[in-house]
């Protein structure tokens, strides 16, 4: 989950009603950073407290991207609640559209993620481990690498890209298409294996 702060924060931001002007303003923090750790830490603690459902509530606030994690319950659903991180959010639709192109993809994944787990090449607790996410890297650029690829380079996707694909997110061009129809089949008939 993603919780957008920048679109809720007020900055820089009046509301003008009749002849009243409403000013909303955040106290300061020394970085953005700090003041999403603080946020995140108000937030977990009111899931941990209220959240109906929500169970096995962690901090994770000195990671990378500092997250919530939790379980709701009745659903079964594991949840990493992160905030301002509109990269990652583009990132996951990408590894989603990956995943739909073309079935070997995902279970590639998974079996080298559990691989590499079962190995100790990765860990859930922090540390100097390869993560998941650069595991999946490699998988997707090793059947980009195939003869004929199993799924198109990034530069490809983006070439696909119609006008409101295009996206700029903090500077960075986050644009690729999102309409799987516009993109061809691989030609590639290998087995999973």
């Amino acid at each position: 989950m993603f919780l957008d702060l920048d679109g809720i924060s007020g900055r820089n931001s009046k509301k003008t009603a009749g002849p009243f002007t409403l000013e909303y303003q955040m106290k300061r923090a020394s970085s953005e950073r700090a003041a999403t750790q603080k946020i995140l830490s108000v937030i977990g603690e009111c899931i941990d407290q209220f959240g109906p459902g929500c169970v096995g509530v962690q901090k994770i606030l000195n990671a990378r991207c500092p997250l919530v994690r939790f379980a709701h319950q009745p659903s079964g659903f594991q949840c990493d609640l992160t905030a301002n991180n509109r990269i990652a959010i583009k990132s996951s639709e990408l590894l989603y559209l990956y995943g739909s192109l073309d079935a070997r993809v995902r279970a590639l994944v998974f079996t080298v993620r559990c691989w590499a787990r079962a190995h100790a090449i990765t860990s859930s607790i922090p540390g100097a481990w390869i993560t998941n996410f650069s595991l999946t890297m490699m998988v997707i650029f090793f059947l980009q690498k195939r003869d004929p690829p199993i799924i198109p380079t990034l530069d490809q996707l983006k070439g696909l890209a119609g006008a409101s694909d295009k996206q700029l997110i903090e500077g960075h061009d986050c644009t690729f298409v999102s309409n799987i129809s516009r993109i061809n089949t691989t030609e590639n008939t290998e087995t999973l294996g």
